[in-house]
């Protein structure tokens, strides 16, 4: 964050002005007619709207509870338009996204953390053929049965991750 820590407020019922929670994100909050308080996280001193990346999206709704001790604020973003293309000419179809603020303050897409956990179970997967040729060369039944189980599962998650990701989650 670029966020001078002067600025960072020790007293957690100021409104309109900078709160670091427990896990390090900046936000600040509002009060609401009705006594509720309105959450406005901070991506380097800037609203969720203005990050370049969500430029072409509109915010439908967002978990906007204030609580300091509040680990995750999701946002839920709908396209502006169907198709966008992106500066190199490549033309993208659109679909609605939820975002949330992970852990250390950046904004998060479900998409990335499916991407991430499709890249680990490959390389398990690839692990788990690899101790099948060796199960294979000695004979070990046991082990022959696991790895065969263990690849079959991990064929199925990789599956149903693909299919998350062509859907943008």
């Amino acid at each position: 964050m670029c966020i001078n820590p002067k600025l960072i407020s020790k007293d957690k019922n100021k409104e309109g002005v900078y709160h670091k929670s427990d896990k390090g994100a900046i936000y600040m909050f509002f009060n609401q007619l009705g006594g509720e308080k309105l959450r406005l996280d901070i991506y380097d001193g800037k609203k969720i709207s203005d990050v370049e990346e969500f430029k072409n999206y509109n915010i439908i709704s967002c978990s906007d509870k204030y609580n300091p001790k509040s680990k995750v604020t999701t946002y839920y973003l709908s396209p502006k338009k169907e198709y966008y293309t992106d500066t190199t000419g490549v033309t993208y179809r659109t679909t609605s996204v939820n975002v949330f603020i992970d852990e250390y303050g950046d904004y998060r897409t479900f998409s990335d953390y499916t991407k991430k956990h499709l890249d680990s179970y490959t390389k398990w997967l690839d692990r788990e053929k690899e101790r099948l040729k060796k199960a294979l060369k000695l004979k070990n039944e046991t082990d022959i049965e696991r790895c065969q189980e263990r690849i079959k599962n991990y064929e199925k998650i990789i599956a149903k991750y693909k299919k998350d990701l062509s859907r943008g989650m």
